[in-house]
């Protein structure tokens, strides 16, 4: 799972590059052309992968510790 969230963020992050770089240019850049419809929802997505990343490479005492402060809390 963790491959697949590295595969599709680089994906992303390639696809803001080219669109980066095809607006730079002052070419007008067609979305659906690239399978995309919104570039917040690519942005989205990439942050929101990136969390899961972060998540899944905590140590397990850390996230024990962070369910502990949140039950706590509650």
């Amino acid at each position: 799972m963790i491959r697949e969230l590295k595969e599709e963020n680089a994906k992303l992050k390639e696809l803001l590059v080219k669109l980066s770089k095809g607006a730079a240019g002052g070419a007008t850049i067609n979305l659906s052309e690239l399978g995309l419809s919104n570039i917040g929802e690519i942005i989205e997505d990439m942050q929101e992968n990136d969390k899961i990343l972060e998540d899944f490479q905590k140590p397990w005492a850390e996230k024990l510790a962070e369910a502990k402060e949140k039950k706590a809390s509650e």
